[in-house]
């Protein structure tokens, strides 16, 4: 069963089983996965916010991690550094993307090291890191802006997009479903043991 959003309101509809098994990982339908300078024309403020996500190289893989203020502090999840992380190692590299929607040459990367882990926590799977702040100090990474915390519980409706790095390779932007609306939130499960929003663009 999925959610299809009809004048306002959330109705349930029936979907087809896939005529193949679902592994983990496997997009579902068409990627609408998209480079994120396709996405600056047709929508330039989301791709003026997604300039505050990089990409973040812990010394052993890579994931995706956002500027989440002014200052030098930057957010990923725990899963992606590590309970004993590598400091020495470990860089978040922004800009990290091709230089145009037409080409697949890529723009150079502005690599800032990461110095400490701020704070962390297991199960709500999130790491809060600063970066160097002589590099932050130095402006360069000014132009990139950077993403708040929206504290509020997510509601089913709720529209949404996701900024990335899928399998460590240039930014990508998800921001449609297969039916060519926008994506959104198609569940919300907050029980105090287990707090999740279930969302249907591609990541």
């Amino acid at each position: 069963v999925g959610l299809v959003l009809g004048a306002g309101a959330a109705v349930a509809s029936m979907q087809p089983l896939p005529p193949t098994p679902i592994t983990p990982g496997q997009i579902i339908g068409e990627s609408q996965l998209e480079k994120a300078r396709c996405v600056q024309a047709s929508d330039p403020a989301k791709y003026q916010r997604s300039r505050a996500v990089g990409r973040i190289y812990t010394g052993r893989s890579y994931g995706t991690a956002w500027r989440v203020g002014p200052g030098n502090l930057v957010l990923t999840n725990l899963h992606v550094v590590g309970e004993n992380p590598d400091l020495t190692r470990m860089v978040v590299a922004f800009d990290y993307e091709e230089s145009s929607c037409d080409s697949d040459a890529m723009r150079p990367a502005i690599r800032v090291p990461v110095k400490r882990v701020v704070a962390s926590h297991a199960w709500e799977d999130f790491a809060l890191l600063a970066l160097d702040q002589d590099v932050v100090d130095s402006g360069a990474l000014d132009s990139f802006g950077y993403l708040g915390l929206d504290t509020r519980i997510s509601k089913v409706g709720d529209p949404v997009y996701v900024v990335g790095h899928p399998k460590a390779g240039p930014k990508r932007i998800s921001r449609l479903h297969d039916d060519g609306r926008p994506c959104w939130v198609t569940e919300v499960q907050n029980n105090d043991l287990s707090d999740f929003a279930k969302y249907n663009c591609d990541t």
